[in-house]
C-alpha cells in the first residue's frame, strides 16, 4: 500500500506538474506570440492602407497634372494657330513647332554636336550636351510666338480658365 500511495502522490506530482506546464505555455508563449501576430496584422493592414491612400493621392495629382498640361497646350495651340492664320509666324518658327527635335535633327542631317555648335552651345560632358540641346531646341519653338488683338487674347486665356477649372473638379487633391 505504501507503494501504491508513493505511486499515487508521484502521478499526482507529475500531474501537477503537467498541467502547470500547458498554462505557462498558454498564457507565457501562446497567447502573447498570438498578440504580437495579431499586433503586426493590425500594423500591416494600417501601412497598407496609408499606401494605397498615398498611391491614389499621387494618381489623383498625375491626373490633375496631365489635366492641366493638355488644357495648357489646347491653349497654346489654339494661339499658334491665330498666329499662322494673321500671317504672323516666321517660316522658321512653323517650322520649329512642326517638327520635334529628332524630326529637325534628321531633316537637317545634323548630331546633338552638329546642332550644338551651329547654336554655339559648348558643353564638354555628353550627357550635358545633350540635355542643352534640348532646352536649346525648346527655347527656341516657345519663343515662336506673336501679340494677339487683346480680345482674342482675352477669349483665349477665359478658355484656358474654364479648361483647368474643369481638371480642378474632374481631380480634387485632397
Amino acid at each position: 500500500m505504501n507503494n501504491l500511495k508513493k505511486i499515487a502522490l508521484i502521478s499526482g506530482i507529475i500531474a501537477i506538474l503537467l498541467i502547470s506546464i500547458a498554462i505557462f505555455w498558454h498564457y507565457v508563449i501562446y497567447l502573447p506570440a498570438k498578440e504580437k501576430a495579431k499586433i503586426r496584422a493590425e500594423a500591416y493592414d494600417k501601412l497598407s492602407e496609408e499606401i494605397k491612400e498615398k498611391e491614389e493621392k499621387i494618381q489623383q495629382e498625375l491626373n490633375l497634372s496631365n489635366c492641366l498640361d493638355n488644357a495648357f497646350d489646347s491653349y497654346n495651340k489654339m494661339w499658334i494657330d491665330e498666329c499662322e492664320y494673321l500671317g504672323k509666324l516666321s517660316k522658321q518658327c512653323k517650322e520649329l513647332l512642326d517638327l520635334d527635335y529628332n524630326e529637325y535633327l534628321e531633316k537637317y542631317n545634323m548630331t546633338d554636336e552638329i546642332y550644338a555648335k551651329f547654336r554655339g552651345i559648348e558643353e564638354e560632358n555628353e550627357l550635358d550636351l545633350w540635355w542643352e540641346v534640348r532646352i536649346d531646341y525648346g527655347k527656341r519653338r516657345e519663343d515662336c510666338s506673336c501679340r494677339l488683338p487683346a480680345g482674342t487674347a482675352d477669349n483665349f486665356s477665359e478658355y484656358k480658365k474654364d479648361l483647368e477649372d474643369q481638371c480642378y473638379k474632374k481631380y480634387p487633391v485632397k
